[in-house]
C-alpha cells in the first residue's frame, strides 16, 4: 500500500521505486518558527512551533498546525484521567505531569498487605489509600479567593486551599488538586425520584475534603464532605463530618478513600446529628441511566463510639450504621451499582453495607443486608 506522509514541515519525495501518498505537508522554507532568532533555527522542541502568521498555521489535516503539536495540547492529556481497566492502576508520582501516573502489570502497591488501603486489591491493582488519593505530592497550593457559592458555569478551582463550604449553583464546575476544609455540595434536589435533575454539576478529582466536626449550625444535611447530586468524585480523600459522601442522585464515586469521620460528634446537640454515620450514603434515582455508581473505593466508617448529646439518642453511643448505607426516606433504594470496593471493619460492630435494593454488587469482604 506504500507509505503515507502527512502534516509535516518537510520536503517529501519518493524514489527508487518507492510508492506512497502525501498530504498537508509544507516546504520548510515557507514557514516561520517561534524560536528562530537572526536566521538561526531553534535548538528546542517547542522552538519549532509555528508562529500565528506562518504558512501551515492551523492548516494540518485535523485543523491544528502542520509540524509539531503545541506544548499545551500535548501536556493537557493526562492518561490517569481516562478509563483505567485491567491490571493498570493510578499511582502518585511527583515527577509526572499532574503528580499522577499509571502503573501497568502486576507491579507492587505502596503496601504489600492485601485488602487494605494502598494494598493489592485482588483485581490486578491497588485499593485507594493515602498514596493514591488526595492532592498529589509536590503540588504547590495557593489560597482560594473566589466565592464560596459558585454561580458561574465551567468554573475551575485548581491547586487551591479552600476554607469554606463550596455551594455549587452552576454547571460543569471542575475542582482539581485542592484541599478543602468544608463541604462541596449541590443541595437543590428533584422534588421526586422521577423528576428532572437540577442543572448544576461538578467534578472533583485528586483533592482532599475535610468536613470538620459535628457542631451545631456548621453545615446542612448532617455535614457530609461531598454531596449530593450530579457530581463525580475521583481519587478523592474525605475526612470529618457524619459521612464522607452522600451520593443521592446521579453521581459517581471512584478510586477514592473515604474514612476518618468526625470524633467531635459528642458536641453536636441538633436532633439527628449523631445517627446514620457512614462512609458513603447512596440514594434512589429511578432512572437507571442516571443512577449512582460506587466503584473501586476504600470505604471505612471509623469514628469512635462516644456518648452523644443528640436529643434523639440521649443515652446511646454515636457510631456507624455501615460503611455504605442506603436510606430512601420512604423511597426504594434502587439503581445503585457497587463494584470492586474495599469495605473495612466499622466501629461499634455494625454492618458493612445496609440497603433495600441495588442493581449489582461485587466487592471485597463479606457484606450483610438489612
Amino acid at each position: 500500500m506504500g507509505t503515507h506522509v502527512y502534516d509535516n514541515v518537510a520536503y517529501v519525495g519518493f524514489s527508487s521505486g518507492s510508492t506512497g501518498t502525501q498530504d498537508h505537508n509544507i516546504d520548510p522554507s515557507t514557514v516561520t518558527f517561534v524560536g528562530t532568532v537572526g536566521g538561526v533555527l531553534p535548538t528546542t522542541h517547542d522552538g519549532f512551533l509555528l508562529t500565528a502568521g506562518s504558512a501551515g498555521h492551523n492548516a494540518a489535516s485535523d485543523g491544528t498546525n502542520v509540524g509539531i503539536y503545541t506544548a499545551t495540547a500535548s501536556s493537557s492529556i493526562e492518561v490517569e484521567n481516562g478509563t483505567i481497566t485491567g491490571n493498570a492502576t493510578v499511582i502518585t508520582d511527583s515527577n509526572a505531569s499532574g503528580g499522577k501516573g499509571v502503573r501497568f502489570g502486576g507491579g507492587s502497591c505502596p503496601s504489600t498487605t492485601p485488602n487494605v488501603p494502598d494494598g493489592p486489591d485482588g483485581f490486578g491493582g491497588c485499593f485507594p489509600g493515602p498514596e493514591t488519593t488526595g492532592v498529589p505530592n509536590g503540588t504547590v497550593l495557593s489560597a482560594y479567593t473566589g466565592p464560596c457559592t459558585i454561580t458561574a458555569d465551567n468554573t475551575q478551582i485548581d491547586s487551591k486551599t479552600v476554607n469554606c463550604n463550596l455551594q455549587i449553583h452552576a454547571k460543569n464546575v471542575q475542582i482539581t488538586k485542592s484541599r478543602i476544609t468544608g463541604q462541596v455540595w449541590i443541595d437543590d434536589v428533584p422534588t421526586s425520584p422521577s423528576a428532572a435533575l437540577v442543572p448544576y454539576s461538578f467534578t472533583i478529582s485528586d483533592s482532599e475534603v475535610d468536613a470538620g466536626s459535628q457542631v451545631a449550625g456548621q453545615a446542612p444535611n448532617g455535614n457530609s464532605a461531598i454531596g449530593k447530586d450530579n457530581f463525580t468524585a475521583i481519587r478523592v480523600e474525605t475526612t470529618g463530618g457524619i459521612r464522607g459522601i452522600w451520593c443521592e442522585y446521579n453521581c459517581t464515586v471512584k478510586d477514592s478513600w473515604i474514612h476518618g469521620q468526625s470524633s467531635g460528634i459528642k458536641n453536636c446537640t441538633v436532633p439527628g446529628c449523631a445517627i446514620h454515620e457512614s462512609a458513603v450514603r447512596m440514594g434512589s434515582r429511578a432512572n437507571a441511566a442516571e443512577g449512582q455508581f460506587i466503584t473501586h473505593n476504600s470505604l471505612h466508617c471509623e469514628p469512635p463510639d462516644v456518648a452523644t448529646n443528640d436529643p434523639l439518642a440521649p443515652t446511646d453511643a454515636a457510631g456507624c450504621s455501615a460503611d455504605l448505607t442506603g436510606y430512601g426516606d420512604f423511597a426504594p433504594i434502587q439503581n445503585n451499582t457497587v463494584d470492586k470496593n474495599l469495605f473495612m471493619a466499622t466501629t461499634g460492630g455494625t454492618l458493612c453495607v445496609r440497603w433495600f435494593r441495588v442493581v449489582s454488587v461485587r466487592n471485597r469482604t463479606p457484606i450483610s443486608e438489612s
